[in-house]
C-alpha cells in the first residue's frame, strides 16, 4: 500500500467528536517491509490535544492474521492503563489493519546499539535498564489472562479475524515437536516420542500458577526498546500475549532466543539483568525469588533451545550461515544452545536431552566446537 492512502485512512482514525480529521504528512519510511509499513508522520489540524507527530503502522500480509489481532489488542490494554512502557495507541483501523502510535522521537539508543557499540559500561547498563523495564511491565500485568483473552476477542472481531490464543507457548513447542521429527530423525538420531512428549510438556512443567503469567510483547530482542528518560521503552507487540514470566526471564541467559544480534553476555552481565527485573516484580509476585522460579528459567532456557534447533537447523545443515558482522553464525548459536539443553539438571526431561547430546555429538564432528562469541561491547572489559 502506498503511503499517501494510508495515511488519509489513519488521519480519520484520529478524528474526535467536536474537530475534524487532522492532516498527516509522511517524514520517513521506518520500515517498508512485504509484512508491515511503518511511516513517521507530522501532524496538522485536527483536535489541538494530538501530538505533533505520530507513527502509523500497517500489516500488509493478509495470512499474518495472528500479528494483526494481538499488536492492538496488548497496545489497547496498556494505554488504557497509562502504562509509559510502550507506546500510546492513538487510533487504529481495518483496510489494512493499522495502528497509529505515540512517536517516540528519533536517534534514540536502544540495547542493540549498546551490544554492538565499544562501551562496555554502557553496553552492561543497558542491559539492566532494559530488564528493569521488562519487569515492570510484568509486575503491572501479572494475571492479565483474563484481560488479555478479552481483548484479543475484541480486536479479532473489530477485524474479522480468528482469535489467537493468549498463550502461545504450548502450540509453539508442539510445531517444534513436530519439527525436531522431521529434522533431527533423518540424521540417523532416534527421536522416540518420549522425547517429543517431553517437548510439549515444557510450559506445563513452569510453576507459580496464575500470578507468574503476564503480558510479553513476546519477541523482547534488543533492537526491539528505546531509551527515554523515564527509562526503557519496549516496542513490537506483534506477538503479545499471556504467557510465564520465565520465557522472558531466559532471554538473558539463552541469550536473546529470538532475535538476530544474540551474541553471549558474560554470566556477571546476565546476572545483574535478572536481579533488575527480579526488583522490579519481587513484591508482586514473591514467587520470582524462590528456587522453584529458578529452575523454572532454566527449563525456560531448555525450551528455548528446542525451538531453536526448530528454526535453524535445516538452514544450517545447508550451509546457511550469518555472515553479517552484527549477527552471530548460525552454527555457532545452534551448538550453544544444545549444550545449555544438555547440561539442564531436571529428569523429565531426560529423553530430549539424550537425542539433544547425540546431535550436539554428530554437528561438532561436522562443524567444530565453535564458540558463540560475547556481544562486541563486552569482549574489551
Amino acid at each position: 500500500m502506498r503511503s499517501a492512502p494510508l495515511l488519509a485512512v489513519a488521519a480519520r482514525s484520529l478524528a474526535t467528536a467536536g474537530s475534524p480529521p487532522p492532516r498527516l504528512r509522511r517524514l520517513a519510511t521506518l520500515d517498508g517491509s512485504r509484512r508491515t509499513r511503518v511511516i513517521r508522520a507530522a501532524v496538522s489540524g485536527g483536535d489541538p490535544a494530538l501530538p505533533t507527530t505520530v507513527v502509523v503502522k500497517a500489516h500488509l500480509n493478509p495470512t499474518d492474521v495472528a500479528t494483526q489481532v494481538r499488536e492492538p489488542a496488548a497496545l489497547d490494554l496498556l494505554t488504557r492503563a497509562g502504562s509509559r512502557l510502550t507506546p500510546r495507541l492513538l487510533g487504529l483501523g481495518e483496510r489494512p489493519p493499522f495502528v497509529v502510535l505515540e512517536d517516540l522521537g528519533v536517534d534514540l539508543p536502544d540495547v542493540a546499539g549498546a551490544l554492538l557499540g565499544s562501551d562496555a559500561p554502557s553496553a552492561r547498563a543497558s542491559v539492566v535498564r532494559w530488564a528493569h523495564s521488562l519487569g515492570t511491565l510484568h509486575a503491572s500485568t501479572s494475571g492479565w489472562s483474563p484481560r488479555m483473552t478479552a481483548s484479543l476477542a475484541l480486536h479479532a472481531d473489530r477485524l474479522g479475524q480468528a482469535v489467537p490464543a493468549v498463550d502461545d507457548m504450548p502450540a509453539a513447542l508442539d510445531r517444534a515437536a513436530d519439527a525436531w521429527a522431521q529434522l533431527v530423525g533423518p540424521l540417523r538420531i532416534n527421536v522416540d516420542a518420549r522425547a517429543l512428549d517431553q517437548i510439549r510438556e515444557i510450559d506445563a512443567l513452569l510453576g507459580g500458577g496464575v500470578d507468574v503469567r503476564a503480558l510479553t510483547p513476546s519477541d523482547a530482542c534488543p533492537d526491539n526498546n528505546l531509551l527515554r528518560d523515564h527509562g526503557m521503552v519496549l516496542l513490537d507487540f506483534e506477538g503479545a500475549q499471556v504467557r510465564h514470566m520465565a520465557w522472558d526471564v531466559a532471554y538473558l541467559r539463552v541469550p536473546w532466543p529470538s532475535c538476530w544480534c544474540c551474541w553471549a553476555l558474560p554470566p556477571e552481565v546476565a546476572d545483574a539483568g535478572v536481579g533488575a527485573w527480579q526488583s522490579a516484580v519481587l513484591s508482586t509476585t514473591p514467587y520470582v525469588g524462590t528456587p522453584g522460579f529458578a529452575h523454572d528459567v532454566d527449563l525456560a532456557v531448555a525450551g528455548w533451545a528446542v525451538v531453536s534447533v526448530a528454526w535453524f537447523l535445516e538452514g544450517a545443515l545447508r550451509g546457511k550461515q550469518d555472515m553479517d558482522r552484527r549477527t552471530p553464525a548460525r552454527r555457532a548459536v545452534l551448538l550453544n544452545r544444545l549444550h545449555q539443553l544438555v547440561a539442564v539438571a531436571d529428569q523429565r526431561l531426560s529423553a530430549v536431552q539424550d537425542v539433544a547430546a547425540q546431535l550436539l555429538s554428530l554437528l561438532r564432528g561436522r562443524w567444530g566446537d565453535q564458540v558463540l562469541p560475547l556481544a562486541p561491547a563486552l569482549r574489551r572489559q
